[in-house]
């Protein structure tokens, strides 16, 4: 077997991981909001009913669905950044003559870039976010959560663009592998 054809069937795979772990963190994250929604989650109205208040039931809700996303977080960005880079290591040199080299040398850069420009955020988000846990919002919205919240859609944003190079990335970089070289080899 052409090792280029190993090489850029991994470079697939370890797109693939990354992918389903952002897929994975844009299911738990919702699933774990729903706990603060006491509509659609009774049991964990229940579970906090011991706090005295609605809207302290609310923020212990709403900081337990917080911390458990946080905990997710640094994991997903180092698959991100792992499976994007084992990724370009793999595929860039093995992508000499083939189908499609020039646009799939680019898109693994470009989830690098992604994978690497996300990477500081999530410390800024984790703690920010904490900051923001228990500040009563009966008054409104705090000041800074606008800002978390704009931070927040820009995360999201790139998070989406990644898992979207990544998913064109998988059949491009197989593609890639079936189709005959042309030319020298690396």
């Amino acid at each position: 077997m052409d090792r280029s054809v190993l090489r850029l069937t991994l470079a697939a795979a370890c797109l693939a991981l990354a992918a389903g772990a952002i897929l994975a963190s844009f299911w738990v994250a919702t699933k774990n909001f729903e706990i603060a929604n006491f509509e659609k989650t009774p049991k964990a109205r229940e579970v906090v009913a011991a706090i005295p208040g609605d809207e302290a039931q609310t923020m212990a809700a709403r900081w337990f669905a917080s911390e458990s996303n946080r905990a997710l977080f640094p994991a997903v960005a180092v698959a991100q950044i792992v499976g994007a880079a084992a990724a370009a290591l793999l595929g860039c040199g093995a992508l000499a003559g083939r189908a499609h080299e020039k646009l799939a040398r680019r898109l693994l850069l470009l989830a690098v870039a992604l994978a690497v420009a996300l990477a500081p955020l999530v410390p800024w988000m984790i703690a920010h976010g904490r900051a923001l846990d228990f500040v009563p919002r009966t008054g409104g919205s705090p000041p800074d959560l606008r800002r978390f919240m704009m931070w927040h859609g820009i995360y999201s944003a790139a998070d989406l663009l990644l898992l979207l190079v990544a998913l064109a990335l998988i059949p491009l970089l197989s593609r890639a592998a079936a189709s005959p070289r042309t030319g020298a080899r690396p």
